[in-house]
């Protein structure tokens, strides 16, 4: 009898318990996205910040009205003379007045303001603040045109776009005498106005200058 040998039966087959164990990596895009948003969000704090800061710096800093030299300018009332028109070292031409003041005199003076910057204002007061004319206080403030208006009106607060003009009038009563030899000059007047929701106050030159002199006979 004839034996045949036994067939190859191979290596043996590997079961899951002859396996190393797989690891499976934790996915890396979801951390770099992670770590981006935080970096993007960062950046964008910090633009916010300084475009705040830069917003506050230019509100704080701007300061664009001018009186306009092509406007109207003047000053009137019974004692009021005018003395000529002159030029300041600066070259600015800018007439000259005086006005012979006792107490309870009034005169008027007028001017053109302008918005000469790129970013419009809110005008809000024109002439000195509570506490602040040193016995000359602004009675009366007008604008010509009054808003809805053909002609002056009261003064209210008002939009001042930018590179446009108000002709402002206004009117000043003397409270008190001023002693003899002593003069009060005005060249400037105090302005307030808003600006993105800040309150700002400055003085605008005068296109003319106004003296006040005792009238003859006063005795204070």
């Amino acid at each position: 009898m004839t034996v045949l040998p036994a067939p190859d039966e191979g290596e043996p087959l590997a079961t899951a318990s002859d396996r190393p164990p797989l690891r499976l990596a934790p996915p890396a895009e979801p951390r770099r996205l992670s770590r981006w948003l935080f970096r993007a969000g960062r950046v964008g704090g910090l633009l916010v910040l300084a475009v705040a800061a830069l917003g506050a710096s230019f509100a704080t800093n701007y300061q664009p009205l001018r009186t306009d030299p092509g406007g109207v300018s003047g000053a009137a009332g019974e004692t009021v003379s005018k003395r000529g028109d002159f030029y300041s070292p600066g070259g600015s031409p800018f007439a000259a007045y005086t006005v012979a003041v006792r107490e309870g005199t009034t005169f008027v003076f007028w001017f053109t303001l302008k918005n000469r910057g790129p970013v419009g204002v809110t005008l809000s007061r024109i002439g000195p603040g509570p506490g602040q004319n040193r016995g000359f206080p602004v009675v009366q403030t007008q604008v010509d045109p009054a808003p809805g208006r053909h002609g002056p009106g009261r003064f209210r607060p008002m939009s001042l776009p930018a590179g446009d003009t108000r002709e402002l009038r206004l009117t000043i009563r003397v409270t008190h005498c001023l002693p003899s030899g002593q003069a009060v000059t005005f060249a400037q007047v105090p302005v307030e106005f808003h600006l993105l929701g800040l309150t700002r106050h400055t003085t605008v030159g005068l296109p003319e200058t106004i003296t006040l002199t005792p009238a003859v006979g006063t005795a204070c």
